[in-house]
């Protein structure tokens, strides 16, 4: 059997951890293993190299992905994923692993449609895939983002400085939520849950008044322009306010270990699942065990979020 990779879309912590996974189970097996550079763009233009146990030594606890992973407008256009079949047939490839979130996961429907093999790891820091609980990279952020929120609130502190910092999650609040929770942050703005400046000013007053002298605010990306926010809220209250933008800071850094042990499962798993052609799926998590999920379910699932764990902290 000759299987082919590729991660796409924005990077994801425990990628190299899953690509080590898929290339020294293929070796085990017997199977070749090839790896399309940089997505879906390496895919169309054939870039390619072999993947075995060698090249993959000492990479699960690196961030990024050794084989490089972006976003590829052109793969969207039914001319890019001709050019991406015919790659595949030429080469020969039984099986396409793809390591990536939605849009990753909408390429492989198209192949899909078109009668080729396909699997499907999801990877993404934000969290939203909403069929299984946790996609390969967000633990990593959050533990990130949760660190990085306690290091700017000890500094603050310091100063008797509030401050807003924004996190990744365009479409899907997760990160905020989680990191802006175990870290014990006074206000988190998400886009399921929108707050007015007047609501945030209610709830910076009240926790100030409750003896907090550096309020801290946790906001997912693109909600609010956090500099005007931050000077609103210095004028209202008589306290400096402080703006962050954490960034891509959240993409990189070594695998928790609970990423680690997805990327194990999913690796594997999607090796065993093309031997046995168990293909056209998405693969999600039950009960600690991996299972095919059909595309159409893993991009429509609704969204399951976890308003139960911010009324904990929301008073």
């Amino acid at each position: 059997m000759k299987i082919g990779v590729l991660t796409s879309g924005g990077d994801a912590p425990g990628m190299n951890a899953c690509l080590a996974n898929i290339a020294e189970e293929c070796e085990r097996l017997g199977y070749e293993l090839v790896a399309f550079i940089g997505g879906y763009k390496g895919l169309m233009d054939n870039d390619t190299i072999k993947l075995g146990r060698k090249a993959v030594q000492n990479i699960s606890h690196l961030g990024g992905s050794i084989i490089k992973s972006m976003r590829c407008p052109e793969f969207k256009t039914p001319q890019g994923v001709a050019k991406g079949i015919k790659t595949l047939k030429e080469n020969k490839i039984d099986c396409l692993i793809a390591i990536g979130g939605d849009g990753t996961f909408n390429g492989l429907r198209e192949l899909a449609a078109k009668d080729i093999h396909v699997i499907g790891i999801p990877a993404t820091i934000d969290n939203d895939l909403f069929y299984l609980d946790k996609t390969l990279g967000f633990d990593t952020a959050v533990n990130t983002v949760t660190e990085a929120i306690v290091k700017i609130k000890e500094t603050m502190l310091s100063m008797n400085r509030g401050c807003f910092l924004e996190v990744m999650g365009r479409f899907c609040g997760d990160i905020a939520l989680y990191s802006g929770v175990a870290s014990k942050a006074n206000v988190i703005m998400l886009p399921e849950r929108p707050l007015t400046f007047e609501q945030v000013l209610a709830k910076v007053k009240k926790c100030v008044k409750q003896g907090e002298e550096s309020p801290m605010i946790v906001v997912s990306e693109n909600l609010i322009n956090i500099y005007d926010w931050a000077r609103r809220l210095q004028e209202e209250t008589g306290i400096e306010f402080k703006a962050n933008v954490l960034g891509y800071l959240q993409r990189g850094g070594r695998p928790t270990v609970y990423d680690r042990l997805i990327a194990l499962q999913f690796g594997i798993g999607a090796v065993h699942m093309a031997a046995v052609n168990k293909t056209s799926c998405a693969l999600g998590v039950i009960n600690d065990k991996i299972v095919p999920v059909s595309f159409g379910v893993a991009l429509s699932a609704p969204s399951d979020f976890n308003f139960d764990l911010l009324k904990l902290v929301d008073f």
